[in-house]
């Protein structure tokens, strides 16, 4: 808007008018992610939580096995 009432008024003064698309030179918008990407990062991270889930089951298992062994019994 400003850049249009420059240029209208450079126009009456006879001068050349400034080019309107000077920011598209100046600031140049961010590239689309790549979806690809985005797949590949999420079932990386989705194995991840399997392993995680896996190994945690085992030693679950294990730590209460162990617990009931150590634990005294009660004595009623």
């Amino acid at each position: 808007q400003k850049r249009k009432a420059e240029n209208a008024s450079r126009v009456l003064t006879k001068q050349t008018p400034l080019p309107e698309d000077e920011w598209q030179r100046l600031f140049k918008l961010p590239t689309e992610p790549s979806r690809l990407e985005g797949m590949l990062n999420s079932r990386q991270v989705e194995q991840y939580a399997r392993q995680v889930d896996g190994f945690a089951a085992g030693v679950t298992g294990k730590m209460f096995a162990v617990r009931s062994n150590l634990l005294p019994e009660k004595m009623e």
